[in-house]
């Protein structure tokens, strides 16, 4: 890429193949200059296109920014950015999807007519392209300044079928292409920018670049060769719009200088150069020549020609020798193509075996064995053979350094200060003897040298008992010196540990324990100390053991307050126990009393007991106070008595009740233990009131009957009962606790109380208890029938007011088992008796019930059911009508017992009412003597013929029909009269015809709907 300023002042242009390789990724979105003008005729297109440079700029932010002129701040954009300019005409990235406005419609317009460059100065690789503005109308609302526009110069080679690329983005009116391919056809077309809007591209200029002499070749290539002869060939040049007319060969003629001589000028592709000479390197290059000249020359080729083998090489030469490896390098003749190297290992008996073959003059030969000998001899070789082997020359390897030897470890017994370390030598030495080994020890400082060496074995003195020491050990030779050995562990044995401190005294004394504390000894033995011992030595000299345990930390318990004591502690460990610590002395405190003895436990009454005790020893310090605590009955002690002297008297017992008691006395360092427990009982006395809580009462309206819980007896059976109601005292028989007393007056208030005789005497009485009796049940009411029918009778009773809440029972004797039912319970005062039969007598009683329970039975009432009325007919058939006559049929009624049906027939008009024509057992009858041309109705009704007389039943539905008139046709039947009557005569319909009609109806509903949400679904 070339910088600065071309000709005219105008931008250098840019680099095709820097162009070429900036926008490799372009082709993915960009479309030809054809379509640019098509693709923005709507708006819906372009926000297409204003979606698709989105995503395309979210994609791609890097850009390439060309060298610039210095007087003008233009660039030329070769990256995806620059690209993407030109694919959507109008730019806004903040309002991608929104509706342009009238204005940016306006300058967007002016921005596309922008007219196609113009081409000028075309040369082989050049063109200078210009352009103008766009022409402003005067009539366009918009400001636009010319010297504000920028332009995009977009360039497409036809040859390749290329996309177009921007080659220059700036604000000059023309650009000079420089990088053109010759004889090659390109189409150019310019955009203009005004800030972020882009117009469309404008049409296309072609034009084709001049034709040139051809590219420089390729170098030649070799295709064979003898002593004597060189077999080139090469491939076509480029020909650059002209067609190539020979090809040009020179060579230096073996020289090596830069004088090349003509050897061929052809059009053929191959040349055989004969007459050279044996093993001499030639150089050759190649120029194609057309009719615009001959092209610039190729790189050079070298070749040689075949000689003789090449004689006996001398023997490779050691350059440097390793632990594991050797560095041969051997001497480079004009004549030798190719080396080989050999090596011999007499270890493995396999002869010389190839090492290296290649033409360097050097080579290391690698994964030997240390401080050993290996033979090497040398061949060279070219085209014509190979040379006779060197002479055969040895050489060794260093040695290495030894392996590291064996871990250390004890040899023999361990003592408390010394113990022996012995390890084995490394299992490879390296090629020579071990001369010297270096053994460490870590007592925990770090690894310190204690022996250098060549024994396998040393003795550690001066050692601390149960300490642990790690070892670690290394070898040296000729090769060097080792890694250090795995480390190896040892531990010295321990001993007893050494003298404690005596043990100090932890908070204060107190009268039964101690509390003690000690340090660990300063020297633990070399072993953890794994407890402790506390012995105590008794005021009379006698001494026990108080504490064994691993904490430094103990009680000692079981002291008397007030006396020395002296206290010792040794430690032990896994060896033994050390030495007793010097004895520290310590006086406990002062205790808490003893027990007293309760000595005297007298009652006094059946509420009083007296109490005496005699005084403890107090340890130490005077009695304060005594507690005296008691409890019966499984109950927990309380305290009764609280004072310094030893007696009382406990009052507010229970009569013949065990008490148990018990004793403690307290001095200024708490309470001592309590007593032994002593027990007393209460004589007996007169037994306890009776709780009002356990009085149950059952009342009546004359009686009350009474039970109570029985009370407490207080040691003595109960004999009986005297209870109070009112002014009258009753007694029971004997200790039975229930009662019924009789003859008292209903709805009175009565007060009530019970009193308990046992033979100490009559106990108090209970709390009084209000009773109220109750009021006799009601009175029954008096039974009448207010209805009667075929089949049920209406009953009504009382004044039709509940105002007391009375409940009926009403009774009906059973004609089966001739026993009264309840047929009805509740306050209403009417029921119907439904399901009787006719003309039967039905028997009834009933009675009122209350709060005051169920009153007596009223007497019987008989009732008797009527007889039942035939049914009601259909509407009669009417037909054979004619001028004066018809015929009336009806359905038969259904027969009532064994009792005869008759019926009868009525005919009436609108101007007469109903009279009866027949009366009989027939369903049918014939009407005669009737007027042409008129409406009759008839009538049916059964009548029901009993004993007592005839029964009547109801008419049935009109039937209407009209005589024929006098000119009406004999043969037509009256068919509007007998629809009329059919449809007059039609009975209601029933409700299982109403129910199948509206399931039909909602079916055929449903069904329709279906239809249409499908129709609309599909």
């Amino acid at each position: 890429m070339q910088s600065g300023l071309g000709p005219q002042g105008l931008h250098a242009p840019v680099d095709p193949a820097q162009l070429h390789q900036t926008n490799g990724h372009s082709s993915t979105g960009m479309p030809d200059s054809a379509s640019y003008v098509n693709s923005f005729k709507d708006e819906r297109t372009q926000r297409q296109f204003y979606k698709l440079k989105k995503r395309l700029e979210s994609r791609h932010k890097d850009s390439v920014v060309l060298p610039h002129s210095t007087n003008q701040e233009t660039s030329v954009k070769t990256s995806e950015s620059a690209q993407n300019e030109t694919i959507s005409p109008a730019h806004s990235t903040e309002t991608s999807d929104k509706k342009i406005s009238e204005k940016e419609s306006q300058k967007l317009e002016i921005l596309s007519s922008i007219k196609a460059p113009s081409v000028s100065d075309i040369t082989s690789t050049s063109a200078l392209l210009d352009w103008e503005a766009p022409e402003l109308r005067t009539e366009a609302n918009c400001d636009i300044d010319v010297s504000e526009l920028q332009y995009n110069l977009l360039l497409c080679d036809k040859s390749l079928s290329a996309k177009p690329k921007v080659i220059y983005s700036g604000k000059e009116t023309k650009f000079l292409s420089n990088d053109l391919k010759p004889a090659t056809s390109y189409s150019a077309q310019i955009q203009a920018k005004l800030n972020k809007l882009s117009g469309n591209p404008s049409e296309s200029s072609t034009f084709k670049t001049l034709c040139c002499k051809p590219d420089a070749p390729q170098p030649p290539k070799l295709q064979s060769r003898t002593k004597t002869s060189i077999s080139l060939k090469w491939n076509a040049a480029v020909d650059n719009g002209a067609k190539i007319t020979s090809y040009i060969l020179e060579y230096d003629e073996g020289l090596g200088s830069d004088n090349f001589v003509e050897i061929f000028n052809g059009l053929q592709k191959q040349y055989k150069a004969a007459k050279l000479k044996a093993s001499t390197c030639y150089r050759f290059r190649l120029a194609a020549v057309n009719e615009f000249g001959q092209s610039d020359y190729s790189g050079i080729s070298c070749f040689s020609t075949s000689g003789s083998t090449p004689s006996q090489p001398a023997p490779p030469v050691l350059k440097e020798a390793f632990v594991n490896k050797l560095h041969l390098e051997w001497e480079q003749r004009p004549n030798d193509d190719n080396y080989t190297l050999q090596m011999e290992d007499e270890r493995t008996l396999h002869g010389f075996l190839p090492m290296y073959n290649g033409k360097e003059t050097s080579y290391t030969c690698l994964r030997l064995m240390h401080n050993t000998s290996y033979k090497f001899r040398l061949c060279a070789s070219n085209d014509e053979g190979s040379s006779p082997w060197s002479q055969v020359v040895s050489y060794s390897t260093l040695p290495d350094k030894p392996d590291r030897p064996g871990k250390p470890c004890l040899k023999g017994r361990t003592h408390s200060s010394f113990f022996k370390v012995a390890w084995d030598p490394p299992k490879e030495d390296g090629g020579c003897p071990v001369t010297e080994y270096n053994l460490e020890m870590d007592s925990g400082d770090g690894f310190v040298s204690i022996y250098r060496g060549e024994e396998l074995e040393y003795q550690c003195e001066n050692l601390q008992p149960g300490k642990s020491y790690s070892f670690r050990v290394q070898c040296s030779s000729l090769g060097g010196t080792s890694e250090f050995s795995d480390t190896g562990c040892a531990v010295t044995l321990p001993v007893a540990p050494g003298k404690c401190e005596p043990p100090k005294l932890h908070g204060k004394p107190k009268a039964l324990s101690v509390h003690l504390k000690w340090a660990n000894p300063e020297y633990d033995g070399g072993s953890d100390v794994l407890g402790y011992e506390v012995e105590v030595i008794n005021p009379d000299e006698t001494s026990r053991m108080a504490y064994k345990g691993v904490i430094a930390d103990c009680v000692v318990a079981g002291l008397l307050p007030g006396r020395k004591y002296k206290f010792k502690v040794r430690a032990h460990n896994k060896i033994g126990n050390g030495a007793w610590s010097e004895p520290f002395e310590v006086t406990s405190g002062a205790g808490v009393p003893d027990s007293p003895t309760i000595s005297q436990v007298v009652p006094r009454s059946p509420h009083c007991i007296f109490v005496a005790w005699e005084e403890p020893f107090h340890n130490g310090a005077i009695i304060s106070e005594y507690r005296l605590e008691s409890r019966c009955n499984e109950k927990d002690f309380e305290v009764v008595h609280s004072g310094p002297l030893c007696s009382t008297e406990v009052k507010s017992l229970i009569p013949a009740t065990v008490y148990h008691f018990q004793v403690q006395a307290l001095n200024c360092a708490g309470a001592g233990p309590f007593s032994e427990c002593v027990s007393c009982q209460t004589p007996p006395s007169s037994p306890g009131a009776v709780s009002t809580a356990n009085i149950k009462t059952i009342v009546g309206a004359s009686t009350i009957a009474l039970s109570w819980k029985e009370p407490n007896n207080h040691g003595s059976p109960i004999l009986s009962y005297n209870i109070e109601i009112g002014d009258a005292m009753h007694t029971t028989d004997g200790d039975n606790p229930e009662i019924c007393i009789e003859g008292l007056v209903p709805e009175t208030t009565y007060k009530v109380r019970v009193q308990a005789i046992n033979s100490v005497g009559p106990g108090p009485f209970s709390s009084p208890t209000k009773i109220v009796t109750r009021g006799l049940p009601p009175l029954p009411p008096i039974l009448e029938c207010c209805g009667f029918s075929y089949n049920s009778l209406r009953l009504k009773w009382g004044d039709g007011k509940n105002l007391d809440m009375k409940t009926y029972t009403l009774e009906m004797e059973s004609p089966q088992s001739k026993r009264f039912v309840p047929v009805y319970q509740g306050p209403s005062h009417t029921f119907k008796v439904t399901k009787l039969q006719e003309l039967t007598a039905y028997s009834f009683r009933i009675y009122a019930s209350n709060e005051e329970g169920d009153g007596p039975f009223s007497e019987v009432f008989t009732f008797t059911t009527q007889r039942a009325l035939p049914p009601a007919l259909k509407a009669p058939k009417v037909s054979k009508i004619t001028q004066t006559s018809c015929c009336v049929e009806w359905l038969p009624a259904k027969a009532i017992g064994d009792d005869m049906l008759s019926y009868k027939l009525q005919l009436g008009t609108k101007e007469s009412d109903f009279h009866v024509l027949y009366t009989g057992i027939q369903t049918s009858f014939t009407i005669n003597n009737l007027l042409a041309g008129t409406e009759y109705s008839i009538r049916v009704a059964a009548v029901r013929h009993c004993i007592n007389g005839e029964l009547p039943g109801p008419f049935s539905p009109c039937t209407t029909f009209c005589t024929t008139s006098v000119m009406t046709v004999e043969t037509q039947p009256p068919k509007v009269f007998s629809i009329v009557s059919s449809w007059k005569n039609r009975e209601p319909l029933t409700d299982q015809q109403w129910a199948i009609i509206i399931l039909c109806a909602f079916t055929f509903i449903a069904i329709c709907v279906a239809m249409i949400i499908q129709q609309i679904l599909s």
